[in-house]
C-alpha cells in the first residue's frame, strides 16, 4: 500500500436545520488502499461520502487532492477530479438495457445515432470484471435486486475514477453477489484504485479494509489500521474496540 496521501479531508463540518451532522471530521485516503469509514447508522458516514463526491457542500472544512485544495459544486466536478460514488439506492432505468444504463450519459454515437455494437462491447468489458453472467443487452427490469446493484457499481466503474466510494456496498446483496462485489473491490485495489467503503458491518471492515476511520455521532474518533485501533483502546478485537469507542464518545439522547 502506498503511503502517499491521495485525498485529505480536514475538519469537515455539515449543518442542517436543527442538527449538526458532521463535527470536524478528518480523513485521509492513500493510493491503492481500501479505506473503511465505519460507524453506526446515523453517525454521519453517508453525509461525508456525499461531500467527498460532490453531492453536497460542507459547511466548513477543506478537501485536498494530492495536496491541492479542491471544492466541488456537484458530482460532475468530483468525477472530473477522479471521484465516483456508488449509492445505496438504485438509480437505474428499468426499461433500458444494462449497457444503456451503464453509459446513459455517454452513449457512443455513429452518424447521429447510438452505436449499439460499440455500446454493448464497452459494457461487456466492464461487466466481465464481476463474473456475474449479466449480459449488456438484458433489460434492467429483468434483473434481481443484487444484479441491479452490480449494474449500479458498473456505472461508476466505467467512469475510470481514481477514488471509488461505496456507501454500504453489501447491503441487500445475496451471498454470491456479495462475494463478487468484494472480489471486485480487491481487484480494483490491486489496479491501484483507492476504494472507500462506508459501512456499519464489522465483518465487511475485517474482510476488506487496510485502514479504518471511525465516526461516532458525527465525530472522527479513530483512524488507522485495525491493529492500531484495537491496540489504541486496549481491546482484544475490532468488535470490542468499537464497543469501547462507543462507550467513550457516544452522546446519550436527550429526553
Amino acid at each position: 500500500m502506498n503511503e502517499e496521501k491521495l485525498l485529505a479531508a480536514e475538519k469537515i463540518e455539515k449543518e442542517f436545520p436543527g442538527t449538526k451532522a458532521l463535527k470536524g471530521v478528518s480523513v485521509d485516503l492513500r493510493k491503492g488502499e481500501v479505506h473503511a469509514v465505519a460507524g453506526e447508522n446515523g453517525a454521519g458516514k453517508s453525509t461525508l461520502m456525499n461531500i467527498l463526491s460532490g453531492g453536497m457542500r460542507q459547511t466548513s472544512g477543506n478537501i485536498y487532492i494530492e495536496g491541492k485544495p479542491v471544492s466541488f459544486s456537484n458530482t460532475k466536478e468530483a468525477q472530473k477530479a477522479g471521484i465516483g460514488l456508488v449509492h445505496q439506492e438504485l438509480a437505474l432505468f428499468p426499461e433500458l438495457t444494462v449497457a444503456e444504463n451503464i453509459f446513459v450519459e455517454r452513449l457512443p454515437q455513429r452518424k447521429g445515432f447510438v452505436h449499439k455494437e460499440e455500446l454493448n462491447r464497452q459494457a461487456s468489458e466492464v461487466l466481465e470484471q464481476f463474473h456475474s453472467g449479466i449480459k449488456p443487452t438484458q433489460l434492467v427490469e429483468e434483473l434481481s435486486v443484487s444484479e441491479q446493484q452490480i449494474v449500479e457499481i458498473a456505472k461508476v466503474v466505467s467512469e475510470e475514477c481514481r477514488i471509488i466510494i461505496f456507501d454500504e456496498p453489501t447491503n441487500g446483496l445475496d451471498i454470491l453477489t456479495q462475494k463478487q462485489v468484494e472480489d471486485f473491490l480487491l481487484l480494483e485495489k490491486q489496479r491501484g484504485k483507492t476504494i472507500v467503503i462506508s459501512t456499519h458491518i464489522l465483518e465487511v471492515v475485517e474482510a476488506l479494509a487496510d485502514r479504518v476511520g471511525v465516526i461516532i455521532d458525527g465525530q472522527s474518533v479513530a483512524q488507522g489500521t485495525m491493529e492500531e485501533i484495537i491496540r489504541g483502546v486496549g481491546a482484544k478485537d475490532l468488535r470490542e474496540a468499537f464497543i469501547r469507542l462507543n462507550e467513550k464518545y457516544h452522546e446519550p439522547e436527550k429526553i
